[in-house]
């Protein structure tokens, strides 16, 4: 009974810790605006200001972008309804929308608690490991940018999802069951990486040698061919995110990605958006650095199968909830992406919290791990504070993002907008020049640039741009209004 009550104890501080921490380092992101694609997802979206029954058939029967008039790939509609609620409760008051996320990413970093409770039955393991997930900077544009929502909700829901079946596993209810079966739907209507799940369920039952109830299984199955088959109804034809190159000639890139991947979780500094789809060989310094860790990860893996259950459960965790992002399955929008990692990251901390109760449960050690543990929780903590202020405005995105990514000209293009919208014509008239020097033949940046030519009244010169932007795309003409 005593023991009871001291778990209980725990779990409640430990609760408090995490939810005080996830306060405490994303506090200032409620500073931050509507950027980049909230501009299309929330601020345009017209399904999320009517909550009638027409807007929510069209949630679920339209890509993401349609509320705006757009087109995207994703089909998302539990994160657009998300941002219906938030609709609801703020309007268009964006610090709303960043406490919904904030709030999405505390629970998700709860229910990583109570998954890794049930898994190991140690609760200061669960604890540190929850600790690093909610405070760690390499999730802030999972958190900070309200576009990257879908990474939390889908993770949240796929950890209750994990859990409901492990509880169903362990004690037949169909309550469990039933519970089980919604986490996962949510989970995979708010992001495709859910539907990789199911490898990671039969992980769980190879490592703790668990019989696998082929009902329980079978219904995640069902759950997927249901989402396949609506997305198809939805969306028409499976389209994926153009890439250049084969599926062979973007291996490298992948371990490019693995080596950057392991360098942001250790060490994380130049954090920012919009890798790109570049191609690399394998005999690029970071493919080759990648390539040695992904074959020390697989060595590793089966070298302590036996042994050590919560590595073999960490690596395989990691690599498995990667592959769907890894650009060799199908291809995907980047190279690599630090949201991408929002799930993965979960075997990292892991194994570091494991670390660290190792070199604590030594007796000269306790001190050092202690002096450790708070030197990392500051050192993360500082950084995410600090990385919530690349998400405030388009201004400071755009302007931080060009310093990492100087050779994409949609970012020019955008930055040159906000430029004009500020009044500063100069500033947007380098920008656009900036796009159309990396591509010359982007309508809209010749476009865009005759319209601050038109603003500024050089009207000749805006003429021979407007007349080369139709030129290269003729739909525009239907823009012109000078």
């Amino acid at each position: 009974m005593c023991r009871v009550f001291v778990e209980k104890k725990f779990t409640l501080i430990a609760c408090l810790l995490i939810v005080a921490l996830g306060f405490i380092v994303y506090a200032n992101s409620l500073n931050g605006k509507f950027i980049w694609d909230d501009e299309f997802l929330v601020k345009e979206n017209s399904y999320i200001k009517a909550p009638t029954l027409s807007s929510v058939k069209n949630i679920f029967t339209k890509n993401i972008g349609a509320g705006a008039g757009r087109i995207f790939e994703p089909y998302r509609p539990f994160q657009i309804f998300s941002y219906m609620i938030d609709y609801q409760l703020w309007g268009l008051e964006a610090a709303g929308y960043h406490f919904t996320s904030i709030l999405l990413h505390i629970l998700t970093a709860l229910s990583m608690y109570w998954l890794i409770t049930l898994l190991f039955g140690n609760r200061f393991l669960s604890l540190m490991t929850s600790v690093f997930f909610v405070i760690h900077p390499i999730h802030t544009e999972a958190v900070a940018y309200i576009s990257g929502r879908a990474d939390s909700l889908s993770a949240l829901f796929m950890f209750l999802c994990f859990i409901f079946y492990i509880k169903c596993e362990n004690t037949p209810k169909i309550k469990f069951y039933i519970l089980m079966i919604m986490s996962y739907v949510v989970a995979v209507f708010s992001r495709e990486l859910a539907l990789i799940f199911p490898l990671a369920v039969l992980l769980y039952h190879y490592i703790f040698q668990k019989k696998l109830k082929l009902n329980n299984f079978l219904s995640l199955v069902v759950v997927i061919f249901l989402y396949l088959l609506v997305r198809h109804l939805v969306l028409k034809p499976f389209v994926f995110t153009h890439q250049e190159g084969d599926v062979f000639q973007r291996i490298p890139g992948f371990f490019v990605a693995l080596a950057g991947y392991i360098r942001l979780l250790f060490i994380p500094f130049s954090l920012h958006m919009g890798y790109g789809t570049k191609l690399f060989t394998f005999f690029n310094p970071k493919a080759i650095t990648g390539l040695i860790i992904f074959c020390f990860l697989i060595a590793y893996f089966f070298i302590i199968r036996r042994n050590n259950k919560l590595y073999f459960f960490a690596i395989g965790w990691f690599l498995i909830t990667l592959l769907p992002q890894s650009n060799i399955v199908y291809p995907v929008s980047a190279y690599m992406g630090e949201h991408w990692l929002y799930v993965p990251s979960l075997g990292f901390f892991l194994i570091l919290s494991s670390v660290i109760f190792h070199l604590y449960s030594k007796r000269n050690m306790k001190i050092a791990a202690v002096i450790g543990t708070v030197v990392l929780v500051m050192f993360y903590s500082y950084v995410t504070i600090k990385q919530n202020r690349y998400w405030y405005n388009e201004v400071t995105f755009y302007e931080k993002t060009l310093k990492y990514v100087p050779n994409n000209a949609k970012l020019f293009i955008n930055t040159g907008n906000v430029y004009r919208a500020m009044g500063r014509y100069e500033d947007a008239i380098t920008m656009y020049k900036n796009a159309i020097e990396i591509d010359h033949n982007s309508a809209v940046a010749y476009f865009n640039l005759a319209n601050v030519y038109s603003d500024i009244g050089r009207k000749e010169e805006a003429e021979a741009l407007y007349k080369k932007a139709v030129g290269i795309k003729p739909s525009l003409k239907n823009s012109l209004n000078h």
